[in-house]
């Protein structure tokens, strides 16, 4: 994958981000757990929870940034950057899923 897109999860699974690997490793009724592996042989994991649209940003070089929401506001979805991979949730669907958007640049 590369550009943006959204996957509804119900529960652990592993989704391809470009050269990248996302795992899904657990979907509870308030959040998810992910660890990304990176080609470049860089790892990373995280809890996301709520839908305010927490963002974490993951750098293919190495590091990471994160928006965390302020109360009352959501986040729109992150625009594609070079060199990164980018996670974020999106919200619920009607049958429980989470609904995660991946945005790889």
């Amino acid at each position: 994958m590369d550009g943006t897109c959204e996957v509804s999860v119900h529960g652990p699974v592993d989704i391809a981000v470009g050269p990248d690997a996302l795992s899904v490793t657990k979907v509870s009724p308030d959040g998810l757990d992910f660890e990304l592996s990176l080609a470049n042989g860089g790892q990373a994991s995280g809890t996301l929870k709520g839908t305010c649209g927490t963002i974490f940003t993951f750098l293919r070089g190495g590091g990471f940034r994160s928006g965390f929401c302020a109360p009352g506001k959501v986040q729109g979805p992150p625009a594609p950057e070079p060199g990164t991979v980018s996670v974020q949730l999106a919200g619920w669907s009607s049958d429980g899923a989470a609904v995660l958007r991946l945005v790889s640049g």
